[in-house]
């Protein structure tokens, strides 16, 4: 498994860089290896990430950090089921 990034900044971690959504559409558009988008991954720029390309997500604090971490797993799994074609 690759992981594709940071694309965001993360409260899990410090980069000095962040190589963004422009990194992960050119993974998306050079592999068919399975990858997953990693850094700074939230419901507020899921859409974002999902439209660069990912269908895979690895993410910490927004489930560390939520109330409902099993039900913020399960939202999650639904809006990527909903939004990409690859099964998970």
């Amino acid at each position: 498994m690759i992981g594709v990034g940071p694309v965001f900044p993360s409260p899990t971690k410090s980069f000095d860089e962040f190589p963004g959504l422009q990194f992960v559409q050119s993974v998306a558009a050079a592999t068919s290896q399975p990858w997953f988008a990693i850094g700074g991954i939230s419901f507020d720029n899921l859409a974002a990430v999902i439209s660069a390309g990912a269908s895979r997500i690895a993410v910490a604090s927004c489930v560390a950090g939520s109330e409902d971490p099993a039900g913020t797993v399960g939202e999650l799994k639904w809006l990527l089921q909903e939004k990409t074609t690859e099964p998970l």
